[in-house]
């Protein structure tokens, strides 16, 4: 009965693709005789999906945004990953031992780890995604976090050679990593796509890549076909240790970030799932064509910020200016807009659900909007910006109808409460990427994906480092309380900690905390092995499989 009614869900283009599909099995069946076989088990082996946008590399030392992650990761693995429960396992590491009071790990390489050329997977290889995240020439958006690393904060700042890294192969299988203090959440650090073992083939001496795309993979698939700027596509790699777990055979991600293109693929069966990014102006079409209860919501531990250059004019030294941009965004009235709920509002970068932590909430965000916004306009005027000095600034932001309806909103706010002119910049996603690395933006809407879920995977992105900034944040209270919190094991006390440093970040206001992400997405009922409400959303097309149709 419950296939029934999935049958029923579907569009007439889903039912007709999927009769065409039973048809032609049945015709081969009688063409051969085989009747038998007519009543056997029919199972796809081809998974069509998007990435929602053009991955920014294939270095995954150097990804820190969804499309890039949600390719390599079907590629690559590290030590550990996170599984599609939401759990660290184990991957390229078959064991592990703590020792030196859980300041040494000690890991054993899989004896059948091997790239997709067949050869091993050393220890060699997983100590070169630390190496190259450490070295202050390879420019990084997450150097912060290898910090846990014994020397690591010191080598990323020039201070430390890179033979001091607390990094040591023991031998082909084994390698050592020593911490500077007890890090709890060590293991999900190594899941991350920034951590997972590398091949040297796809780098010159001096660790930067050189290759278009990698020549090899050590995860379930491998490169089979690439055309720059539209699609990847994977095959099973036949040298993975968990082979014959894999299901699905192959695997295609267009690279299209338009979300109405990708829905119509999906209703005309050409496409078994659409990349997490369905917006609130894509529903009433979802609804008219009969699929808006396939759509899955899933609140992601991602969140959704603007980010100020304060490198520069009009940032610059003008924290007034800022607090008052803050201000006069009426977040309630944008969650109405992109169908979100008020609980998704935030002013904290780090989500209220992480465990024994307490996001920060502003003073002025507890009164009513009124009383805000004649404070920000006290605060605007002071900073040097009136009637007679009008201020014009420009917002850049990615392909998206919630995107456009945000800064769309925050444009009208500005107009309307300090008079500012705002100029919408619209980019694709590898192009904002870039404007924020190269600090040539004045702001930028993005959405900030966590490696795993520790307010240090969010306050990171504030502390000051000297080869590679991502807010331009320079402060030392703010950074001694997050290297304090790091070195601290009990978690509660670490959250204390996190929590004091969150109140001098955020009300530096070099990022403007706006949503948690609300991911809406669609899969095929015929595909299963995913979980809803993952804040994750990994999504591994390993762990997926089509769900057998059996023809009687």
């Amino acid at each position: 009965m419950s296939n029934i009614l999935k049958w029923f869900k579907m569009t007439k283009n889903q039912i007709f693709y999927n009769m065409y599909k039973v048809f032609f099995i049945v015709l081969i069946c009688l063409y051969t005789g085989n009747l038998a076989f007519a009543q056997k088990v029919y199972q796809r082996d081809e998974l069509t999906r998007f990435s929602g946008g053009k991955p920014y590399t294939f270095d995954p030392t150097n990804s820190d945004d969804s499309p890039t992650n949600l390719v390599l990761q079907d590629l690559f693995e590290g030590l550990t990953r996170i599984d599609q429960n939401g759990k660290v396992i184990l991957a390229l590491a078959s064991s592990y031992k703590v020792t030196n009071n859980k300041k040494t790990y000690i890991f054993k390489i899989r004896s059948d780890a091997k790239w997709s050329d067949g050869s091993k997977v050393t220890a060699a290889h997983c100590a070169l995604p630390i190496q190259r995240i450490v070295n202050p020439k390879i420019l990084t958006t997450i150097g912060f976090s290898s910090y846990p690393i014994l020397n690591s904060q010191k080598i990323l700042e020039g201070k430390m050679p890179i033979k001091k890294l607390g990094v040591q192969i023991i031998n082909s299988e084994t390698l050592q990593i020593k911490l500077s203090q007890p890090f709890p959440r060590f293991l999900e650090l190594l899941s991350g796509i920034n951590y997972v073992c590398l091949n040297p083939k796809d780098f010159n001496s001096k660790g930067l890549f050189i290759n278009e795309i990698p020549s090899l993979s050590n995860s379930a698939y491998r490169i089979k076909d690439y055309l720059k700027e539209k699609f990847i596509r994977f095959e099973k790699n036949p040298y993975y240790y968990n082979f014959n777990n894999v299901k699905i055979n192959n695997v295609i991600y267009y690279f299209t970030e338009d979300i109405l293109s990708q829905i119509n693929m999906y209703i005309t069966g050409q496409a078994d799932m659409t990349s997490p990014n369905i917006s609130s102006n894509e529903i009433p079409y979802l609804n008219s064509k009969l699929i808006g209860s396939q759509l899955i919501l899933n609140r992601t531990a991602d969140s959704i910020i603007l980010i100020l250059n304060i490198s520069k004019k009009p940032f610059k030294n003008n924290l007034k200016l800022r607090k008052s941009i803050s201000m006069v965004i009426n977040r309630d009235e944008i969650a109405k807009k992109i169908l979100y709920d008020s609980k998704f509002i935030i002013y904290d970068i780090v989500p209220d659900y992480i465990y024994e932590y307490t996001p920060y909430i502003p003073k002025w965000a507890t009164v009513s909007y009124v009383q805000r916004v004649k404070e920000a306009k006290k605060l605007f005027n002071e900073s040097g910006f009136n009637e007679n000095n009008k201020l014009t600034i420009k917002i850049n932001y990615n392909y998206s109808p919630d995107s456009y309806k945000i800064v769309e909103s925050i444009s009208d706010q500005l107009k309307k409460e300090l008079g500012i002119t705002v100029i919408l910049n619209r980019l694709d996603y590898n192009d904002n990427v870039t404007s924020i690395r190269e600090a040539n933006f004045e702001i930028s809407l993005i959405t900030w994906n966590p490696n795993y879920l520790d307010p240090i995977e969010y306050l990171g992105l504030l502390k000051s480092t000297k080869h590679y900034k991502f807010s331009y944040m320079n402060n030392p209270k703010y950074d001694n309380l997050l290297d304090m919190a790091t070195a601290q094991v009990e978690n509660k006390k670490r959250n204390i900690l996190f929590e004091k440093a969150a109140a001098i970040g955020m009300e530096y206001y070099s990022v403007i905390p706006l949503f948690d992400k609300l991911s809406r997405y669609l899969v095929n009922s015929d595909i299963g092995g995913y979980k809803e409400n993952d804040p994750y959303l990994k999504l591994y097309s390993q762990d997926l499989y089509f769900k057998k149709i059996t023809i009687k």
